[in-house]
């Protein structure tokens, strides 16, 4: 799919290619990281489970689920859910990193808002009937 981000790394996440998709939904073209691991990017809630699935991945020659947050060029942070697969060619001895992912961003905020709208009316209901019109005035 032309809207995944794809990326290949070496094994300290130093980048190999970047699809156009990354820097269109991310920001940042390869050149910005070069030199550099792209798990720097990663949030630090999300660095250490996202490190275990790539050393599984790296350990097991398998694909691993993934679900983090990397930073945006902007700084803002992006929501991205994928796979990490550990690609080893015969000649070499460390494998590629290969992760293709989805930016959830967009479905991750609309479930946030969805989430503050139900509370929202719950809170309401639970409100006296006379004061129904006052509170959903002064909450919404």
């Amino acid at each position: 799919n032309a809207a995944d981000l794809i990326m290949v790394l070496d094994t300290a996440g130093k980048p190999e290619y970047f699809s156009p998709s990354v820097r269109h939904k991310l920001g940042h073209d390869i050149e910005d990281c070069r030199g550099r691991s792209v798990f720097d990017l990663f949030h630090a809630d999300d660095r250490e489970k996202t490190m275990g699935s790539v050393l599984a991945a790296t350990r097991e020659q398998s694909c691993q689920l993934l679900e983090f947050k990397i930073r945006h060029k902007s700084g803002a942070w992006r929501h991205i859910e994928g796979r990490v697969c550990a690609i080893r060619e015969k000649t070499e001895d460390q494998p590629h990193l290969v992760i293709v992912g989805q930016d959830l961003s967009e479905k991750k905020e609309m479930e946030s808002q969805t989430a503050f709208l139900i509370k929202k009316l719950l809170d309401a209901r639970e409100t006296p009937p006379e004061d129904v019109d006052t509170t959903l005035a002064t909450k919404l």
